[in-house]
This record gives C-alpha cells, sequence and structure tokens, in this order.
C-alpha cells in the first residue's frame, strides 16, 4: 500500500469536507472545489459552470480581480481555477506562513463573488473568444467532437457551451446557479503542505461558516449506444489533417478502473508505447500520437489523438485498431513493465504538492481521499486478463478535420 503522510479528514458541521496531507515543506497547496462541473449541467444552460468560475474571478465584494491578484502574487504566490465535467475547482499555492491568506481568499472568491453587471459582460465577450479559439485549434476540436460522438446531449456537448448560449445567458442565471451550487455542503477543501490540522479545522471554520442548505441534482450521463459517429470536416488554410479516434471505458466507480489505466498507459502513454512506435517512430507519420485516459464517477472514455498528412489517416485508424485489436495478447513482461510505469510515474507526482492535492480531490469526489494512497496497491492487484478483455471494443467514434 502507498504510504499516507500525515492525512487527516474532517466534516465540518455545515457539510464541508476538508481533506489535509501534511508535509514537510515550506508551502501550503490550496484546492477548494464546488461538487457541480459542466457534466450537470443542462442544455439550455451548458457551459454555465465555466461561465460561473470565471465570473467569480473577476472580483468579491470586498476586493477587486487586480486586488486578488497582487494579494497572492505579491507574497510569490501563484493561483488559478479549472472546471471539469464534475467539480469546478480554485487554487492557489503560497509560503506555508500564508495559510490563512490562501483560506480567506479562496473562500472569499466562492463565497462572496461581486457579479458586477460590466465585469461580467466583459467575461462573456472573453468565454465567446475562448470558444472561438478552441474550434480553431484543430487538435483540440477534434476532442470536443469525439465527446460528442460517444455520448449523448447534454453531457457530449462542450463545457465551453456554445456561442448562442454564452451570448444570451443571463447574469441572474449565473448568479442563482453559483448561490445553489457554491454551498459549504457541496465545497471539498484539500490542503497539502507544512501546517496543523487543528489550525486548518479553525481556519476554514472561521471563513467558510456560512450555513449550509441542502443541494438536490440529477447528475445522469447517457452513453451513446450502437455505431458511434464518423465524422469528417474540411477547413481551408490548415496544412494537417487531425484525428481523434475513441471508445468508452470504465468509469472510476468501475471495478476494472485501474485495468483501463494499464491498457491506457501501454497503448498510448509515452515514446516506447506501440502506437507512437509504430506511427511516429517505424513510420514517421506523424509529430504527435498520444492516447488520452478520461475517467468519472459515471463515465469513462480513451482518445487517440494524431496529426498527419490526409492521404494517411484511413492507414493510421487500421494501424490504431490493429494495435488495439493486439491488446488481447498483451505480453506479461509487457504487462508488468506498464504496471511499473504507472506506479514510478505516481510516485514522481506526489513529489508535487499541487498535483498531490488535485489527486486528493479527485478521489474523495469518487470513493474517498484515501483512496489516493492505495493506488500502488491497485496498479500491482490489477490481472492481465482483464486488461486484454478491454481491447474487444464493439465500436469506436471518430473525427477527422482535413485541409480542404
Amino acid at each position: 500500500m502507498g504510504k499516507k503522510r500525515g492525512f487527516h479528514s474532517q466534516t465540518l458541521s455545515n457539510g464541508l469536507r476538508v481533506i489535509f496531507e501534511e508535509r514537510n515543506i515550506p508551502v501550503i497547496s490550496t484546492i477548494a472545489a464546488s461538487r457541480f462541473g459542466s457534466g450537470f449541467e443542462t442544455e439550455k444552460l451548458k457551459g454555465i459552470a465555466h461561465f460561473i468560475e470565471h465570473s467569480v474571478f473577476k472580483g468579491t465584494k470586498t476586493r477587486d480581480a487586480r486586488e486578488i491578484s497582487k494579494e497572492i502574487e505579491k507574497k510569490g504566490g501563484e493561483w488559478n481555477a479549472f472546471t471539469a465535467e464534475e467539480e469546478t475547482a480554485f487554487w492557489i499555492k503560497l509560503g506555508a506562513e500564508h495559510i490563512e491568506s490562501s483560506i480567506d481568499i479562496i473562500s472569499d472568491i466562492m463565497l462572496d463573488p461581486a457579479f458586477n453587471i460590466k465585469d461580467i459582460e466583459i467575461e462573456r465577450g472573453v468565454i465567446l473568444e475562448e470558444i472561438k479559439m478552441y474550434h480553431d485549434l484543430p487538435q483540440y476540436y477534434v476532442l470536443d467532437r469525439l465527446k460528442e460522438s460517444l455520448f449523448n446531449r447534454p453531457f457530449g456537448l462542450s463545457a465551453l457551451g456554445t456561442r448562442e448560449i454564452i451570448g444570451k445567458v443571463p447574469i441572474e442565471v449565473l448568479r442563482k446557479n453559483h448561490h445553489r451550487f457554491y454551498d459549504p455542503s457541496n465545497i471539498v477543501l484539500v490542503y497539502v503542505g507544512k501546517a496543523d490540522f487543528e489550525d486548518i479545522v479553525a481556519l476554514t471554520g472561521k471563513h467558510f461558516s456560512r450555513k449550509s442548505k441542502k443541494i438536490r441534482f440529477n447528475h445522469e450521463i447517457s452513453i451513446a449506444e450502437g455505431s458511434f459517429s464518423k465524422i469528417t470536416e474540411k477547413r481551408k488554410s490548415i496544412d494537417q489533417a487531425q484525428l481523434a479516434l475513441g471508445f468508452h471505458m470504465p468509469s472510476r466507480l468501475d471495478k476494472r478502473r485501474y485495468a483501463a489505466e494499464v491498457f491506457n498507459a501501454y497503448l498510448g502513454e509515452g515514446m516506447s508505447s506501440p502506437l507512437f512506435q509504430e506511427i511516429r517512430e517505424k513510420r514517421g507519420l506523424a509529430y504527435s500520437v498520444r492516447s488520452i485516459l478520461e475517467q468519472g464517477r459515471n463515465y469513462g472514455y480513451s482518445a487517440i489523438t494524431v496529426g498527419t498528412v490526409k492521404e494517411k489517416l484511413p492507414d493510421i485508424k487500421r494501424m490504431i485498431l490493429k494495435e488495439i485489436k493486439r491488446t488481447g495478447i498483451l505480453k506479461s513482461r509487457d504487462f508488468e513493465e506498464t504496471k511499473e510505469q504507472l506506479i514510478g510515474k505516481y510516485e514522481i507526482n506526489t513529489e508535487n504538492s499541487m498535483r498531490t492535492a488535485q489527486a486528493l480531490l479527485y478521489e474523495e469526489l469518487t470513493e474517498g481521499a484515501e483512496e489516493h494512497y492505495k493506488y500502488p496497491e491497485r496498479i500491482s492487484s490489477v490481472n492481465i486478463s482483464d486488461v486484454r478483455k478491454l481491447s474487444k471494443i464493439k465500436e469506436y467514434g471518430s473525427v477527422e478535420v482535413v485541409p480542404e
């Protein structure tokens, strides 16, 4: 079993969950998340979780955006946020002596954003440009469209939403959904660094003292069944074709979760993987070749992406499908090496306090934060037959963006 370094957890009286890993380093990494992400949205409001994230960054009732940045950065700190399928998170990394500043700022951002009309309208324009940017970057666009082919709406839609939705969603809808989902009972705070757990609990209780209300909302993901879409889109002013080929995989709550990690790592993670070796090293058909595994509580899928010349796309698709099929006869030596690769990568990532904080958050949103420390044990116990079975995909989706 992985080493548990001074792990502590507690649920406060208002339902807020506190996770802490003590380390003898002079920093504290703090990440706070609402259990509300883009995967919880309706089709009519797709993109509001991300819009809310941007909105609260524009300032609070006591600090404007510049004051927040200055308060963190002048102490040598870093901060940012992200919206995922099952959470919206805000993080700060500061010297350990500034722990209360971290908690104070994050609580202010999450609980008391200003939602100033002028600022929100500016940010609406920013997000509309972000939507255009991702549309104009084929290597990202194909991944968004691939998700659409594997899952029904609304989950299958881009987390950014559409220009039509973002361009028109009223500010009152943002305020209403923020008030609903940014409740202490729906928030998880994770700390990794040098601190005392009792102090952390006291400071968290002080700054997140708001009483909570009961939150009820559905989180249903509908998987597209049968033959998935095979999409080809032509574009002017591009020289390279982009391909994303994907298929469903076990979710994080599925007992085959770790077998999926081994499958994905063997197939296309790193320069030693069969896909990289076959497509790039042996044939020189692409610069970038990778396999991505996306997993949440109720979904899982793999996406293999390649950039190449348009004429070689049929050959590359055949190579990908061939390598997937060959994983069905995965050799014991390759299997053991891949497990060692994953465990080694886990150990390296634990050196980074913010990566560890994020990993603890993801596990807390799934089965509980302590699952993070069981990772080496879970990977070690994966059976080769479970990995081989995952090669028997029934159907796949694909998206190609090609030069016109």
